[in-house]
């Protein structure tokens, strides 16, 4: 099993829904994977891109393109979805 698969697995069952509801949902997920059937975790594939987006600036943050490019990214991240971070104790928050 893939890994992709184990956390769509584990993200059904951490749910809040009955357990009927979550093995309903489980089987269904099941057959999709027997079924091979092609799928794109669009949010886990952003969630990817954007670790590696910011691996990659901090890593090279004494390039000064690169690191300009890292300021311009997280402040049109906050601007674009309202999304601001509290340094002081590393919670991220929407307002």
């Amino acid at each position: 099993m893939k890994k992709f698969e184990l956390e769509k697995l584990n993200q059904i069952v951490s749910q809040n829904k009955t357990s009927d509801e979550i093995i309903v949902e489980l089987k269904k997920q099941i057959d999709l994977f027997k079924n091979k059937v092609q799928f794109i975790d669009w949010q886990l594939l952003a969630s990817y891109l954007d670790s590696k987006i910011f691996e990659f600036i901090i890593a090279n943050q004494n390039d000064q393109k690169i690191a300009n490019f890292g300021i311009e990214l997280s402040q049109d991240l906050a601007d674009k979805f309202n999304v601001q971070r509290d340094l002081a104790n590393t919670q991220t928050t929407q307002h």
